[in-house]
């Protein structure tokens, strides 16, 4: 499924450097984009889901957080800092103008261009597992039902933000950079949400396979 999505976000980047090319190529990169990133992040809920071994717990969130931090966030600020250095190099006349937006767009966690993608998704991950662990308290544990609030918080979450996103001018200022951050946020994170009921939901039907599958080979060998 990641190839997959893989696939579509370089396959819509490369028809839209074509422009408009008519009806057809527009429908195309409409329905493209209109999925292929929150596939990532469904798919990164659900990998959560099948992925996890343990009661979430204080010192269990810590250890994913942290272990999310080294794989995404890490190599955000350090490819974040490449990409800084080659546009001062490339654009050497603004340098010091590159240099300050650079620094604005990373540390608020906007992104500079793609990069934004990998600190969207450790901060989905993150403050999803947050809430979880809050909503696990609340309510015993039960996986869907804490990820299902989960969903539901950060989609009003998700509405707030952007309509103060759609009211705001979005310059370079911090300000606008902190909204556009966080209109990202809170759909990645109702996203993470779904995935993660989606891989619960995967574990139910695959535990009833395999009592199926069990109770119709002690069938037959009873035969």
């Amino acid at each position: 499924m990641k190839a997959v999505g893989i696939f579509l976000v370089v396959f819509g980047h490369v028809i839209r450097l074509g422009g408009d090319c008519g009806e057809l190529h527009n429908i195309i990169v409409g329905i493209i984009y209109s999925f292929h990133m929150p596939l990532f992040f469904v798919i990164n809920g659900m990998v959560m889901r099948l992925g996890a071994k343990e009661d979430t717990t204080a010192e269990s969130t810590r250890r994913f957080i942290a272990k999310a931090a080294k794989a995404f966030a890490v190599p955000y600020l350090l490819w974040s800092g490449v990409y800084m250095c080659l546009s001062m190099l490339r654009y050497s006349y603004k340098a010091m103008d590159i240099f300050k937006n650079s620094i604005s767009a990373t540390f608020t966690c906007r992104g500079l261009a793609p990069l934004w993608f990998l600190i969207a998704l450790f901060m989905a991950e993150a403050v999803f597992m947050l809430m979880y662990l809050l909503l696990s308290k609340a309510f015993g544990g039960r996986p869907v039902l804490c990820a299902a609030v989960t969903a539901v918080v950060s989609a009003a979450a998700g509405i707030v933000s952007g309509t103060l996103y759609n009211d705001t001018d979005l310059d370079t200022s911090l300000k606008g950079y902190l909204l556009i951050a966080l209109f990202r946020l809170f759909p990645s994170v109702f996203f993470v949400a779904a995935g993660y009921i989606g891989g619960d939901i995967l574990l139910r039907v695959r535990e009833k396979l395999c009592s199926i599958m069990l109770i119709c080979t002690c069938s037959v060998l009873k035969v």
